[in-house]
């Protein structure tokens, strides 16, 4: 039998001065809660890569870019991509199943290689007092840094959308954290390797079967026509040209700017595999994501609105998010 969830998870009123898009976000949540710690880290990136900008555009060139794509930007992106991953990814849902957390974070290459102690950051947690966890929870922890760097791709994704532009900064990040879920898919090793030794004794599935449905999957997620801009945003219209910020590619439907995104998920129970609709009318900008999930465990399916800039009165706009799951 499958059950359905459905509740409204925010629904509150921002004010503007004038009516345009929000461009960075901070939410306040003394819970530490995943949602608002990668809204909040992936704001300080970005504002960070902004930063360079604002430093390297008087002695623009091919030559400086690269230095400061090597020596500053990498740094940056990848700090981005780690710290929401290790500390509102694994330690949000350590923090929810109240265990005790403890945190091993190293500094980002190039400066990693300069001062040793290895290039992993991790994160560890003891159940103290608490009764040993289920199954599920010890999954949803292993797998609770992947999911971090899931919201941090959509709220990207969504930030420049409603901008319609999309930056080289916010090029980077994405890319980023793209392509760090593809490397744990890669690799031998860490969360994924985890997930599969869960996939196994949970349900009985072995890691070869595991890893070549993961795999394919990876495969789909590659072909995200914003991670595919993003590539070439970047690295032939930043590195390469020097342009900083390009129009964000959208489709004109009846009125309306229409762009896609799709992402990989891993759950408890398998894969789920998530189509994003951003949607922008005069009135509002909407994103619809539809998961599909998939695996030894089962299948799942889930529908998710996020909804912003839809105008209450003058220099007043609501922002809502509605979830369902089945």
């Amino acid at each position: 039998m499958i059950a359905a969830a459905c509740g409204i998870v925010m629904l509150c009123a921002a004010s503007a001065a004038a009516e345009v898009p929000i461009e960075y976000r901070v939410q306040l949540d003394p819970g530490l809660g995943m949602e608002s710690g990668v809204t909040n880290l992936t704001t300080i990136g970005r504002l960070a890569l902004r930063g360079t900008d604002a430093l390297t555009h008087r002695v623009d060139g091919i030559v400086v870019r690269l230095a400061a794509g090597i020596a500053v930007d990498s740094a940056i992106a990848i700090s981005a991509a780690v710290l929401p991953h290790e500390v509102f990814g694994h330690g949000a849902r350590a923090r929810e199943f109240g265990f005790e957390v403890h945190y091993e974070l190293r500094p980002p290459p190039p400066y990693a290689w300069l001062v040793g102690g290895g290039l992993r950051s991790s994160t560890r947690w003891e159940l103290a007092d608490r009764v040993a966890s289920t199954a599920d929870e010890t999954a949803l922890f292993h797998l609770g840094g992947l999911e971090a760097q899931e919201v941090q791709l959509r709220s990207l994704a969504l930030t420049a959308f409603r901008a319609r532009t999309l930056s080289r900064g916010d090029a980077l990040l994405y890319l980023t954290g793209a392509l760090e879920t593809l490397t744990y898919v890669a690799r031998d090793d860490g969360d994924v390797a985890l997930f599969y030794d869960h996939l196994r004794a949970r349900y009985g599935e072995d890691e070869r079967s595991s890893r070549r449905a993961t795999g394919l999957s990876a495969v789909l997620a590659v072909a995200d026509p914003l991670f595919v801009f993003s590539l070439y945003g970047y690295f032939y219209r930043y590195l390469g040209r020097g342009d900083r910020a390009l129009p964000y590619p959208t489709l004109a439907v009846g009125g309306a700017d229409l762009a896609l995104t799709n992402r990989l998920l891993l759950v408890p129970w398998g894969r789920e595999h998530q189509l994003t609709a951003l949607i922008g009318t005069r009135a509002a900008t909407a994103a619809v994501t539809i998961g599909i999930g998939e695996g030894p465990g089962g299948s799942s399916a889930s529908l998710s609105l996020d909804v912003a800039d839809v105008p209450l009165g003058r220099g007043l706009f609501a922002v809502g998010q509605l979830q369902l799951a089945a």
